[in-house]
């Protein structure tokens, strides 16, 4: 069965509201970040990328960005860095473990860490995250108008 993108971003809305240490969600562009509301840190932030489809299959790809404060003077980045890293790896693990059925996740992934990004002068990692999902090409299936 083929998965939407609105059944991925509430798989990982689903999977931030249950890990204890993640305190936000937030859908769309990085360049909005920070720009429509407060954050409360952690966040894991999501935007769509690039989707690709091939023989029998969707390949949906989603950034998935963990961030949280780094205080100014109080040294806390290789902390941020840890912790966010960590986080990521749940997160990834939970949809392994959850990927055998409407889709799979390339699990060889790279995130990559930043710091003092942002206007909130967060660190934290991000990676985009291939989920790939069967698709029969069935004709039968198309949203044909009547007439």
């Amino acid at each position: 069965m083929e998965i939407t993108l609105n059944q991925l971003l509430s798989k990982l809305n689903q999977l931030q509201q249950s890990h204890i240490q993640l305190n936000d969600y937030e859908f769309g562009s990085l360049s909005n970040f920070g720009a429509s509301r407060a954050i409360k840190y952690p966040i894991m932030w999501v935007d769509a990328q690039p989707t690709s489809f091939a023989e029998r299959q969707t390949s949906i790809s989603i950034q998935v960005l963990i961030a949280d404060l780094i205080m100014k003077g109080q040294e806390n980045e290789a902390e941020v860095l840890s912790d966010t890293l960590q986080i990521f790896s749940d997160i990834v693990s939970a949809l392994v473990r959850e990927s055998v059925l409407d889709f799979t996740i390339n699990e060889n992934l790279q995130a990559t860490p930043f710091v003092d990004r942002f206007d909130d002068e967060v660190g934290g990692w991000v990676a985009t995250l291939v989920f790939q999902t069967p698709n029969p090409y069935d004709t039968c299936a198309f949203p044909e108008r009547e007439g």
